[in-house]
């Protein structure tokens, strides 16, 4: 007999590797999208794909990893054998939250602080971009315009996305905009445990050759949702055995086999 997975409704699926919903299917009439998706089932709802595999003992241990290749592409981990690292930061998940959340974090540019009331931070695979509160985003947006001021790039109108610049040069890999941005971002979890965020993994460069700022403002939340662009080049491991995460630098362009995960490309 096969193995069968509920998905986006009371229906069942046959197990195969699709994208299917990571959160609770309950509608409480407000008519609203959802604030964070979650990516193929990954979420810490009821019905999440992970919880299901292990119920079926197709898996020994609810653990996650995915690992998003800059350069496209990359691989997620299901089950208990994920790498393991020296430089491996884990923090407690939120016990207060229904999302990933690694807790409560301040935000800093070049080590200055942005804001200094702590904010939870929520881990979002489901999201291309990673999204501020508007008022927060002003800031961090006035600082950067700032600590670009003196340098050879300068603002310019792009398509793509609502703030840009251009180079003396057009921008054509993660390498030249090291050259011209070099602006380092954080969110500070207090007790040394620290979220670099690289200029490559708050830009993007564009068709026109242009750095565009990937963080983008949301109305109406009091949180940080960190997309897949801040979360580039980087193994991200929901321990839900443990209850905890966890983040390391990763060549996630590299293949990587498991005998007791199910590994798979993306």
């Amino acid at each position: 007999m096969g193995h069968h997975l509920s998905v986006c409704s009371s229906s069942t699926s046959s197990l195969s590797p699709q994208a299917m919903c990571g959160y609770d299917q309950v509608d409480e009439g407000m008519g609203e999208n959802m604030l964070v998706d979650g990516m193929f089932g990954l979420g810490r709802g009821s019905v999440d794909l992970v919880s299901q595999l292990k119920q079926q003992k197709i898996i020994t241990q609810n653990v996650i990893g995915h690992c998003f290749n800059s350069k496209g592409g990359g691989f997620r981990i299901i089950g208990k054998d994920v790498p393991s690292s020296s430089h491996i930061s884990w923090v407690p998940m939120s016990k207060n939250s229904k999302y990933y959340s690694p807790g409560r974090a301040t935000l800093h540019l070049d080590m200055k602080s942005i804001v200094t009331k702590p904010m939870e931070v929520v881990l979002d695979s489901g999201s291309t971009y990673t999204h501020f509160p508007e008022d927060l985003h002003d800031q961090l947006v006035a600082a950067l315009k700032a600590s670009l001021s003196k340098s050879s790039v300068e603002e310019v109108h792009d398509p793509a996305l609502p703030l840009c610049w251009k180079g003396p040069r057009p921008f054509k890999s993660v390498d030249d905009l090291k050259k011209e941005l070099k602006p380092l971002l954080s969110l500070n979890f207090g007790g040394g445990v620290t979220m670099k965020i690289p200029p490559e993994n708050y830009l993007i460069i564009t068709r026109h050759g242009n750095a565009c700022f990937a963080i983008l403002a949301k109305k109406e939340i009091d949180l940080y949702i960190i997309g897949d662009i801040t979360m580039q080049d980087q193994l991200v491991i929901y321990d839900n055995e443990n209850e905890r995460i966890s983040w390391q630098q990763y060549p996630c362009g590299k293949k990587t086999k498991s005998k007791s995960a199910i590994v798979s490309r993306i």
